[in-house]
Parts: C-alpha cells; sequence; structure tokens
C-alpha cells in the first residue's frame, strides 16, 4: 500500500478540522448574513458625505433618486433639507453597521470558541489516552501546548478557507463597480497594485510560516521548563508540622527584648535591641 502523501493528509487533515463546523449550520448563516450587511453599510458610508460636498456645500444639481424626490417633494432640494437628510442618514447607517457588527462578534465568538473547546476537549482525552512511552517521547510542554494554543487552528481554518475569501471577493467586486463609476483612470491604477501584493505574499508566505515554527517551539520550550521548575518547587516544600503532645512540650526558641540601655523608645517597636 503506498504510502499517504504531504496532500492527501493535509486534505484529510482539513476536511476533519472542517467536521467541527458542520454542526453549527445556523449561526453560520447569520454570520453570512451580518458580514453580507456590514459589507453593504461599509459602502454605503460615503454617500451622505457625497451629498453634503455636491449638493449641500456646492451648486452641484441634484441627480438620480434625490432629483425625482425633489420634483414630488419640493421642499427636499432645499439645503437645509439635504443637510437634515445627510445627518440622518450617517446616523443610520452607523446604527445599523454597529448593531451587524455587535451580531457578527457575538456569533463569531459563540461558534469560534465552541468549535476550539470541542477541539481542545478531544486533544486532551487523545493525550490522556497515550501510553507512558509515548508521553516519554513528548514534552510537557508540548502537550500543553497542542491543547490550550493549538485547537484554535479549527477556527483559523474556517476564518481563512471559508470566510475570509468570500468576504474579499464580494468586498472587492463592489468596490470596483462604484469605483468605475467616479473615475475609471484611479480604479485601474488602484487594480495594477493587486498582482504587486499577490506576489509580496506569496514570496513572503513561507519566511513568515517557518518563523511562526520557531515561535512555537520557543513557546514549548518555555512552558516545559516553566511546568519542571513549578514541580520541583512544589516538591521540594516542607511537610507542615503537626503539633502533638511530644512537640508541644518542646522547648522552642523565644525572641525576648533585650533593654534599651538608653536607646530611643522607638527602638523596640523597630525591633532593635532583639535576641533570641
Amino acid at each position: 500500500m503506498p504510502a499517504e502523501t504531504l496532500h492527501a493528509r493535509r486534505q484529510r487533515g482539513y476536511r476533519r478540522l472542517l467536521g467541527y463546523a458542520m454542526p453549527h449550520r445556523r449561526g453560520w448563516l447569520a454570520i453570512v448574513a451580518a458580514t453580507l450587511l456590514s459589507t453593504g453599510l461599509s459602502l454605503l458610508m460615503p454617500w451622505p458625505i457625497q451629498v453634503l460636498v455636491d449638493h449641500v456645500l456646492g451648486e452641484v444639481p441634484l441627480g438620480g433618486p434625490l432629483a425625482a424626490a425633489a420634483e414630488r417633494y419640493p421642499f427636499l432640494a432645499s439645503p437645509e433639507s439635504l443637510l437634515a437628510g445627510v445627518v440622518l442618514a450617517g446616523l443610520l447607517i452607523f446604527v445599523v453597521s454597529s448593531i451587524a457588527e455587535v451580531v457578527l462578534t457575538m456569533q463569531w465568538t459563540r461558534l469560534g470558541r465552541g468549535m476550539v473547546y470541542k477541539l481542545s476537549g478531544d486533544l486532551f482525552a487523545h493525550v490522556q489516552r497515550q501510553s507512558l512511552r509515548a508521553h516519554g517521547t513528548h514534552s510537557v510542554g508540548d502537550a500543553m501546548g497542542r491543547v490550550a494554543v493549538d485547537a484554535w487552528c479549527v477556527h483559523a481554518v474556517v476564518d481563512t478557507l471559508l470566510f475570509a475569501p468570500g468576504h474579499a471577493l464580494i468586498t472587492t467586486v463592489l468596490m470596483v463597480i462604484v469605483m468605475l463609476q467616479l473615475d475609471a483612470g484611479l480604479t485601474l491604477l488602484a487594480l495594477a497594485v493587486a498582482p504587486f501584493m499577490t506576489g509580496a505574499a506569496w514570496f513572503f508566505g513561507r519566511p513568515i510560516r517557518e518563523a511562526a515554527h520557531m515561535r512555537r517551539d520557543v513557546e514549548t520550550r518555555i512552558q516545559t521548563h516553566v511546568h519542571q521548575t513549578l514541580t520541583g518547587v512544589s516538591s521540594s516544600r516542607p511537610s507542615p508540622v503537626r503539633m502533638t503532645s511530644s512537640t508541644a512540650s518542646r522547648s522552642w526558641p523565644v525572641k525576648r527584648s533585650a533593654p534599651t540601655n538608653g536607646a530611643p523608645w522607638w527602638a523596640a517597636f523597630m525591633g532593635w535591641g532583639q535576641v533570641c
């Protein structure tokens, strides 16, 4: 039977990690809806400023939906009405966007930490089932790091493989559509930078991953050293003395205050002139 390739092992690991996200379908749908709403509102935020600059402070005539609304309701064409509408629209967008962000944060916290805690429990149970020989081949810090730190990989995998690419794609497409309507030249200039950013991410990706592995090894050694130090301190602590009839009858050294010999009156309170 041929040995399993690295790519096949990675695919199997990803499928196993994504299995922790499957039981929370309703929560993920809420996250998707909140993400789309937040993205749309972020694109609407510059619109009140554009109305303020062009139609309230400037002399640009109204166009589009604003012109149709002004023809139907003439009082909306005045600068005072437009300014009030800009303020109300800005506040409404801010409030709805804040609510969407709160819902998104709460759902990510609940579902993300739920997956992490479930994986941590499974890893801890797996570590407990290991033999003594297996425990001897790995340090205590490595086991602690795998349970407490590496369990967050399920959160990173779900975010990186599922939500981050979709969110980035939708945001980019909508921003390009809006920017093309404003200025096609600046839009093409902004898009020309994208290949260089992608190349930089691909070029520096491997050194960043190697640095992350080195940091993980250093943290493991530090945790192992701290655990061994604390274990040695707890094992070398003297046991408390039990008071029995024999120990109670012993004569223990008692501190007695010696004569002051002309020392100030506060010297005795400071511990001066005391002997055993």
